[in-house]
């Protein structure tokens, strides 16, 4: 077999020193499940992030190579193109980023300068049996795409491209792909429909990973939004594979229609043990469109709490842009008191997104190094200086994650609960810097 596929998930900067990504690439697994197997190809994954620079060796030894990544992978998705081109490499790049400049004015004509060929969609079966064609006779095309409304194409993902111990969450799955509401300004996802795993794939799924791992991340861009399908299909599939697992939820999503909550206790019924939430702002709650209100929110958190979920929240800290100290403050405390974890962030002024569209209209864009535009950096104007933010944000961190806190918090959970929560505690610790 002299034919290899090479996925490249790229990393900003190379591998995490001392800690494993949280999540696998999803990306890499289900583009490698979708190479036909009668074109006789080796497909190969690398995911920078947890194994660090793919070696130039394997770029050269293979007959097409296929990038995905973030946009804080700008660059090192230019890096790795730009190799390939000198050295006579067939590529072709897709993934968030790629989508993302493509929902930009002029955006299609940077994606040509950057890449011989790229993907501005989803992929599909057919799709990637035609990329493969292409590029075995030496005529890859410069822009591929589904054509527009085509539903989103599920795959069983290809798990042996993939080491899962070099991730923390050693096992995903996606129950939904994509989002039906357009309420973040920050997102490149939403509104842009929501498609659902057939049932017998799911199961398929699932019963391929039981026993080989007791817990799993159901990474589906909105859990719940279509309800009817998490309850009658995914909650009785997950509670019959045995596992433990954990999704990104939204807090109206967990309350529902009759804002009782009533689904938090199905899912735990189903082993859910973690759920994300994606707060963003307590001080302004209900303020941005669509989203909860800080009293929605701690409604739902003293539910999971009373069921033994383990809550994360999601908050950003300028996504107004005239937050004050105070009010950084106040979020901050309140995340202390609420959340087991917590994400701070800054505004990510993404390609594609309509944050960033106001803001190219407006002029107030402070970021150009795209390695930045990963949550941890100030992106917009704001009230407060970019390096007064900066500051915030490590406080945030530092603040929450001082012992105190972190035995609280483990004290405070149900049952056998208090282990991981103290243990995730110290970890989150140990990534903050100075401490």
């Amino acid at each position: 077999m002299g034919k290899t596929i090479l996925i490249v998930c790229a990393a900003p900067n190379g591998v995490l020193e001392n800690r494993k990504p949280w999540m696998q690439p999803g990306a890499v697994m289900e583009l490698a499940a979708m190479v036909p197997k009668d074109m006789d190809y080796k497909v190969v994954g690398w995911d920078e992030s947890a194994k660090g620079p793919v070696p130039a060796g394997l770029l050269e030894a293979s007959s097409l190579v296929m990038l995905t990544g973030l946009t804080p992978s700008y660059y090192r998705l230019n890096e790795i193109a730009t190799f390939c081109k000198e050295h006579g490499v067939p590529v072709i790049a897709g993934g968030r980023d790629v989508i993302g400049w493509s929902m930009e004015d002029g955006g299609l004509d940077l994606l040509a300068e950057r890449y011989p060929s790229f993907c501005t969609t989803g992929m599909s079966r057919d799709l990637m049996a035609q990329i493969l064609s292409d590029s075995a006779r030496g005529a890859l095309e410069q822009h591929y795409a589904l054509p527009e409304g085509t539903p989103y194409e599920f795959v069983i993902p290809d798990r042996t491209v993939i080491n899962p111990d070099d991730y923390v969450a050693k096992c995903c799955i996606r129950s939904s792909s994509g989002c039906n509401r357009r309420i973040c300004g920050w997102c490149t996802v939403g509104g842009h429909s929501l498609y659902t795993k057939p049932t017998e794939m799911l199961e398929a799924e699932l019963g391929g990973v039981k026993g080989k791992h007791w817990f799993f991340l159901d990474t589906s861009d909105s859990f719940a939004a279509n309800r009817s399908f998490v309850t009658n299909t995914v909650l009785p599939i997950y509670k019959t594979s045995g596992m433990r697992w954990g999704t990104e939820v939204a807090v109206t999503d967990l309350l529902g229609p009759d804002g009782e909550g009533k689904l938090i206790t199905a899912m735990k019924k189903a082993r859910c043990v973690v759920a994300y939430l994606g707060i963003e702002s307590v001080t302004r709650s209900g303020k941005i469109a669509g989203k909860s209100s800080r009293k929605m929110a701690e409604q739902v958190i003293r539910r999971c709490r009373h069921e033994g979920i383990i809550v994360i929240g999601s908050l950003i800290l300028d996504v107004f842009g005239d937050e004050t100290v105070e009010e950084n403050m106040e979020t901050i405390h309140w995340a202390r008191k609420w959340l087991d974890f917590a994400q701070f962030s800054d505004v990510a002024a993404l390609p594609g997104c309509q944050i960033r569209k106001d803001a190219l209209v407006a002029g107030t864009i402070t970021e150009t190094d795209w390695r930045k535009f990963d949550g941890a950096n100030p992106t917009l104007q704001h009230n407060l200086s970019m390096e007064r933010r900066s500051e915030l944000l490590t406080q945030a961190y530092v603040n929450f994650s001082s012992y105190p806190w972190i035995i609280l918090r483990a004290l405070r959970a149900r049952g056998i609960l208090k282990v991981p929560v103290f243990l995730g505690g110290k970890r989150y610790r140990r990534g903050i810097p100075g401490l």
